[in-house]
């Protein structure tokens, strides 16, 4: 083949993609694997959901039942309702209640947030009751 027809041949300017149509396919097949796999998920997660739900009236039946039964002869006490955290927290030193144990970040995992509400006025509970709130915190609170 001399240069001039080296040229003029039309294949000179197509890409070929060995295999393109197969890739395409695999592409395809996992994409849709991979949306089944997503849609199973989805599934799964509403199926626990609903017997979370079905479970948990079926406790609150069953506490319904029982406070029926009991109905007088119960006394609801709520002892912190009206203390401030400090107060709580001064209680707990004199009972030896273990600090480590308390959460009330709004974060459901360690470290504490340390920056919303709640880490706030732990901290400063235990601030206030001359103790050290032993919670690991992402930012410990400053005060003033």
């Amino acid at each position: 083949m001399n240069d001039a027809d080296q040229a003029t041949d039309p294949f000179d300017d197509i890409n070929l993609v060995p295999n393109k149509t197969e890739k395409l396919l695999n592409e395809r097949q996992y994409v849709d694997y991979r949306s089944e796999r997503e849609h199973e998920a989805n599934i799964a997660t509403i199926e626990h959901r609903v017997a979370v739900l079905q479970a948990e009236r079926a406790a609150l039946e069953e506490l319904e039942s029982a406070l029926d039964q009991k109905r007088g002869e119960l006394e609801l006490l709520s002892g912190f309702v009206e203390w401030s955290k400090t107060e709580i927290e001064e209680r707990g030193l004199e009972l030896g209640v273990p600090h480590d144990m308390p959460w009330s970040c709004y974060r459901g995992e360690e470290p504490a947030f340390g920056t919303c509400d709640a880490c706030a006025f732990q901290f400063e509970a235990f601030r206030n009751a001359g103790s050290r709130d032993p919670i690991a915190y992402a930012e410990r609170p400053e005060f003033s």
